[in-house]
This record gives structure tokens, C-alpha cells and sequence, in this order.
């Protein structure tokens, strides 16, 4: 399930609701707040009226971005990306366009290799161990 900013946080900064597999905290009263997990924090500090200011630590690696309370954060308990949003809809349309246009028969490889790259992008660790492992194989052999 996806949450957008404002399913999180009131209009007053208070916090409305907490994702499934995450943990808050307010810092120093409202407008302010923490979202983490084991593997990832994210720090929303309100800027402006619907415009917030996010850090999101996850694993080594920090990104700094402005969001409004209509921006998807987290979704399946990874945070979302814009370009990974972009990707993964474009992916959506171009499966859709094969298994509507295109014989299922002639494009069970095309249409696997897609599943499991949208897999991927959207979290999911066996589609990625198992693209992994295809494009591995498909090297060798």
C-alpha cells in the first residue's frame, strides 16, 4: 500500500497515521517527524503550507528532496522514487501493449524478463535474485 505525505501528516504537522513496519517520532512539537524502519529514516520537516523537506537515509546513501503532501513517500515500505515511479509506469504501459497486441506464445521470454525487472524496481528481492541469476546464465551460456 502506498502513502501519500498527507495520509502521514495533518495540515497542522501532527501525525495522522503510521505506516505498516515503521516506527515515529515528533521532534520538538509539530511539523517535524521521523519515519523509520530497520533499514531506513526519513526526516519531513514542513517548509510551507504543503511543501515539506525530506532526508531519507537508507543504507548508505542520503537524498535530499522538497515534496508536497500529494507525493507518494513510501510504498510496500520502500520509499519512492520519482524516476523509479516513471520507470516502473513506463514498464506497466509496455506490458500491457505486448500482452494486448502481440501473441502471449511469441512473447513469453520478452514478457518474463519485464515481470521480473518490474519486480525489481518496485523492491521485490526474488525477482531481482532472479533476473540476476537469467541475465548470469544467459551470459555463459
Amino acid at each position: 500500500m502506498g502513502y501519500k505525505i498527507e495520509d502521514l501528516i495533518s495540515e497542522n504537522g501532527n501525525i495522522k497515521r503510521i505506516p505498516k513496519g515503521f516506527s515515529v517520532i515528533e521532534i520538538r512539537g509539530p511539523n517535524r517527524v521521523i519515519l523509520f524502519n530497520k533499514n531506513l529514516s526519513i526526516l519531513l520537516v514542513k517548509v510551507y503550507k504543503n511543501i515539506f523537506a525530506s532526508r531519507i537515509a537508507k543504507k548508505g546513501s542520503v537524498q535530499y528532496k522538497f515534496l508536497t503532501t500529494d507525493d507518494e513517500i513510501i510504498d510496500n515500505n520502500i520509499v519512492v522514487s520519482e524516476r523509479e515511479s516513471i520507470i516502473t509506469n513506463a514498464l506497466d504501459k509496455v506490458i500491457m501493449e505486448i500482452e494486448e497486441k502481440i501473441d502471449t506464445q511469441k512473447s513469453k521470454e520478452i514478457l518474463f524478463y519485464l515481470y521480473l525487472i518490474r519486480g525489481c524496481l518496485k523492491g521485490d528481492k526474488s525477482s531481482c535474485n532472479e533476473l540476476h541469476e537469467q541475465i548470469y546464465f544467459e551470459t555463459l551460456g
